[in-house]
């Protein structure tokens, strides 16, 4: 018999070039598909967010006034007599005034609503020196009224459409402001808004006021003294523990301030108090351990110092102080820290700590 050729044995296919040919690249593709359907969502989720950061900040701008050469006074621009800014509204103006003063005003009727306090001290340019505090300087250069906001990041000052000068950091962080002084936590203007005369300094500061206005906290603290018959003719007093204090000044943490004269107390010893809060009443018959006080101006006065210990009965005799009611480092000090905060002091006193004598 004829041999039958054996056929050959058929090729097996190679798996190698189905893989690499057909399922390799779909696996592949998967991959790259995968990876940029990742990278499109985290992509478009950054731009939701970043659209959100921008859109915030748009919003925040519009509610806030915008900021103008007319507005605004940039650091490092000198502002000299007869310079003016004026509110986006129109209503508004600051001006330094010839006698060295910086005031703003109702630019309509030229009314007065704040003012430094700073007039006929010799101050004839102001500006935002390089260390972000805005000062008024004399021909010499010395510093006559200053925001006190040095390191604190002041980048502008503006009028705003109600009427108040703030000064802002760069990020348009309010840093401090015609009625709040120096804006920090803890700390506050405790006269804002109301109706007062500034009348000397000597042992501390005196202000005269009317019957009933409050009496309140300048920073956050406890009351470690009330006193409704206490030192000289016509005094009570209140001894408030600061627990906190404006930004730059750690010294300050735990010192004394006593408030004396014709106030009422409203709070009790041990009590803890925040910035603002009203720890007594102006009272020009308050008691006393002669009789009611017969000034006349304001119906009533106050003396805000520094006390050296609140242990005492009488803590005003335990600060530093001179014979008579002649000033003292601590009443110039005591100044400089209520200025600070935004209190009209018109009484001229030079520039310096904010703190002076003995711990309490």
């Amino acid at each position: 018999m004829p041999k039958t050729k054996a056929k050959p044995a058929p090729k097996k296919k190679s798996n190698v070039g189905l893989k690499a040919s057909k399922f390799t690249p779909v696996k592949a593709g998967g991959l790259r598909l995968s990876f940029l359907k990742r990278a499109n969502r985290n992509t478009l989720v950054g731009v939701i967010v970043l659209l959100a950061i921008v859109g915030g900040f748009l919003i925040y701008r519009s509610l806030a006034d915008s900021i103008t050469s007319t507005n605004s006074l940039q650091k490092g621009t000198t502002f000299v007599s007869g310079n003016t800014l004026t509110s986006s509204n129109g209503t508004y103006q600051a001006i330094f005034q010839s006698n060295g003063s910086l005031a703003v005003r109702v630019k309509s009727t030229g009314a007065v609503v704040w003012g430094c306090g700073c007039g006929g001290l010799g101050g004839v340019r102001m500006l935002i020196g390089s260390t972000g505090n805005l000062a008024i300087l004399n021909s010499g250069g010395s510093i006559v009224w200053q925001t006190y906001t040095a390191n604190l990041g002041g980048s502008y000052l503006q009028i705003r459409n109600d009427g108040v000068l703030v000064l802002y950091s760069g990020y348009g962080t309010p840093v401090w402001s015609d009625q709040g002084g120096i804006l920090v936590s803890g700390c506050t203007n405790p006269m804002a808004g109301m109706s007062y005369a500034d009348q000397q300094i000597d042992r501390g500061v005196d202000n005269q006021f009317s019957n009933g206005q409050p009496v309140r906290a300048a920073c956050n603290g406890v009351i470690r003294l009330t006193h409704l018959s206490g030192w000289g003719a016509d005094n009570t007093f209140i001894v408030l523990q600061l627990t906190s204090y404006p930004t730059g000044h750690p010294e300050m943490n735990g010192w004394c301030m006593y408030y004396a004269e014709d106030i009422i107390p409203t709070v009790s010893v041990g009590q803890t108090v925040t910035a603002g809060q009203t720890i007594g009443t102006a009272d020009a018959h308050a008691p006393s351990t002669v009789g009611p006080n017969p000034n006349t101006h304001y119906n009533g006065s106050m003396e805000w110092g520094w006390a050296a210990n609140y242990g005492t009965q009488n803590p005003v005799t335990s600060s530093p102080r001179a014979s008579g009611d002649g000033p003292t480092a601590a009443g110039y000090a005591m100044a400089n820290f209520l200025h600070s905060l935004g209190v009209n002091i018109r009484d001229p006193f030079p520039v310096g700590p904010f703190v002076a004598g003995t711990h309490c």
